[in-house]
């Protein structure tokens, strides 16, 4: 029962997190304060100070996780805030699970978006054919880049909306755990 309480808590924060970010690539940083407070208050209030210090801790967990992700440039820093807010709101029980679910579906996003991204150019058929037939070695893969193609997905300026992945794997990890 308390996992499926945790869960509709996680789902009115990542979601709206998922819809902003893919919407305008940004998430706000009330959403974030949002989710940590709800989750250090759910944890107060169902397991006492001890839970909510639990809370805190399972969000240091989460932002740890994250930081060095942030500083490699491969997340953004609302990424890492909501990354942070789910493990406040799951608590040091879930904490772990949560976050392998999120770099699974982190994976799976990023193979879509890429699949997405090459489809712009070609079609499947021909991708699949060409590179069965002689695969590209470097020097003759072409040069233009998928940002130099009007109205592509713009992957590399923009990155992924990470808050995607975020709550497909963390709403997944609490099903999967209940």
């Amino acid at each position: 029962m308390r996992e499926w309480t945790m869960f509709f808590l996680l789902a009115v924060i990542v979601l709206p997190a998922a819809w902003i970010d893919f919407r305008q690539r940004r998430i706000p940083n009330e959403l974030c304060l949002a989710g940590i407070l709800l989750g250090v208050m759910y944890h107060l209030l169902t397991a006492g100070v001890s839970g909510a210090g639990f809370s805190l801790l399972s969000f240091l967990l989460a932002f740890a996780a994250g930081f060095p992700l942030w500083l490699l440039g491969w997340m953004g820093a609302g990424d890492v805030k909501l990354v942070a807010a789910v493990g406040a709101i799951v608590g040091m029980k879930l904490v772990l699970p949560v976050l392998a679910g999120v770099a699974i579906a982190g994976g799976a996003v990023a193979l879509v978006y890429l699949v997405a991204l090459r489809l712009q150019d070609e079609p499947l058929y021909v991708i699949v054919a060409s590179s069965l037939a002689s695969p590209k070695t470097g020097d003759q893969q072409s040069q233009k880049t998928v940002d130099d193609v009007p109205g592509s997905l713009s992957v590399k300026k923009k990155g992924i909306p990470y808050a995607i992945p975020v709550a497909l794997g963390s709403l997944a990890a609490i099903v999967y755990v209940s």
